[in-house]
């Protein structure tokens, strides 16, 4: 069996830690069974980056649009601002994803979002930063 039982872990975590940055770790708690793996492994399994298209509104403002979760958009006074607003609003939705997951991972219009808010928070819980996954065009 791969799948370590929950009080196997417990009592090494090190060691359960230490395994899963060679492989992924299984681990078994009454029917459950939980997947451990660094964010670099997330990375290849999520591949996608997030592509942002940033334009021009009429009063000469800006606004960022992104396509993996179309519903957030940044505004800002500059390019860059709108980039920065956009940023933080994703990180901000993935926060609250994660701590209304029992509603928002079944949800039909939240759902498919979870490999991109678990690809946002792994990055930025690892680097404070989420740059590296977006891609400006």
């Amino acid at each position: 069996m791969v799948a370590i039982k929950a009080t196997d872990v417990r009592r090494e975590f090190s060691e359960f830690l230490d395994e899963a940055i060679k492989k992924p770790q299984y681990t078994k708690r009454r029917k459950q069974i939980y997947i451990t793996i660094p964010c670099e492994t997330l990375d290849k399994i999520f591949p996608y980056k997030i592509r942002v298209t940033i334009k021009k509104d009429s009063d000469g403002s800006y606004y960022s649009e992104n396509d993996t979760l179309p519903d957030i958009i940044g505004y800002g006074a500059t390019k860059d601002a709108a980039l920065a607003s956009l940023r933080d609003d994703l990180i901000a939705y993935s926060y609250e994803y994660n701590d209304n997951f029992p509603l928002y991972s079944v949800a039909p219009n939240r759902a498919d979002d979870l490999p991109m808010v678990m690809k946002i928070l792994s990055h930025y819980e690892k680097d404070g930063d989420i740059s590296s996954i977006m891609e400006v065009r």
